[in-house]
């Protein structure tokens, strides 16, 4: 073989190694960016709930016991829920009467959050309960609730005025629960609605009919959390919102992950949401022409945005 050729073939050699390296390369960053989300528009399962659900207004998921527990937006009383049925297999009386908006649970302690922003924790095993009056008011109007066990505090999200925060934010607030008696709460991070309006028009596609926009654009604007949970795969950030009927997702930096509208046909109103521990979804709606219902959403392969 002659010197040229044998250059010729070296050079051909390399090219098509790098080709197959490539190829390879993008393979696995495909493959990367492949993520778990959920289809919200086809509902793995969908159950009506019985009428003392029909306002149901909390959700959480009992690790212990692995059923759902619910409240509905005036008795201090809570449901377990078969996730599997939707059929209440218990209900336990915790408290009189109230605005309840959220629960929250670990091992037997259970918390419910009152609008106004006091907080209900109740101790299944000793049969007590401890009111806690925190410093937010009824203008504050909490309305979600959530459990952090990695710092043993909770979360709440507030659909009214912000304690701290401008008139276009939305707040959201922890509360340290290794001092029951301690009143105060820290702000833990504030979703302005205009921040959210900007991201909606940058990564979604809009339609092109105007007035058509212009509804899409009340929706977002009119976000109000009704409930947060704590993603336990990837650490983001679910809130729902009944007005606009919307879930908003943020990244574990607390930036904007997605923004999700849903068919208000189908969720009349989002109150609850929670999560098993491999990622299920748990949604529940309030009845309005339908009954309260359950939704529940496995998780599926899709491309990260």
């Amino acid at each position: 073989m002659s010197k040229n050729k044998f250059s010729f073939c070296l050079v051909l050699s390399f090219c098509c190694a790098a080709c197959f390296n490539g190829a390879s390369n993008i393979g696995q960053k495909n493959q990367q960016e492949i993520v778990k989300t959920y289809l919200f528009s086809k509902p793995d399962m969908v159950f009506d709930l019985p009428g003392s659900l029909v306002e149901i207004s909390g959700l959480s998921y009992d690790l212990s016991h692995k059923h759902l527990i619910a409240h509905n937006d005036e008795e201090g009383k809570i449901f377990t829920i078969s996730p599997t049925s939707g059929e209440i297999v218990n209900e336990e009386e915790i408290t009189g009467l109230g605005d309840f908006e959220g629960i929250a649970q670990w091992k037997d302690t259970i918390v419910m959050i009152k609008s106004k922003g006091d907080i209900i924790v109740y101790d299944r095993v000793q049969k007590n309960t401890t009111k806690i009056n925190t410093v937010l008011k009824s203008e504050h109007n909490i309305e979600g609730l959530w459990y952090d066990q990695s710092e043993h505090r909770l979360l709440l999200a507030g659909k009214g005025e912000a304690y701290r925060g401008a008139a276009n934010e939305k707040a959201l607030y922890s509360y340290s629960l290794n001092n029951l008696k301690n009143t105060e709460l820290e702000l833990y991070h504030t979703v302005n609605v205009d921040t959210l309006n900007a991201w909606f028009r940058m990564h979604k596609t809009l339609e092109n009919n105007l007035e058509q926009n212009q509804k899409i654009q009340q929706r977002i604007l009119s976000f109000a959390p009704s409930s947060i949970a704590v993603h336990p795969l990837n650490q983001r950030i679910y809130l729902t919102s009944s007005r606009g009927k919307s879930v908003v997702v943020l990244n574990e930096d607390l930036s904007i992950h997605d923004i999700i509208l849903l068919d208000k046909t189908q969720i009349e109103q989002p109150e609850g949401l929670c999560f098993s521990p491999d990622g299920t979804l748990y949604l529940c709606s309030e009845g309005k022409k339908n009954p309260g219902r359950l939704f529940v959403y496995s998780m599926h392969n899709s491309h990260d945005k």
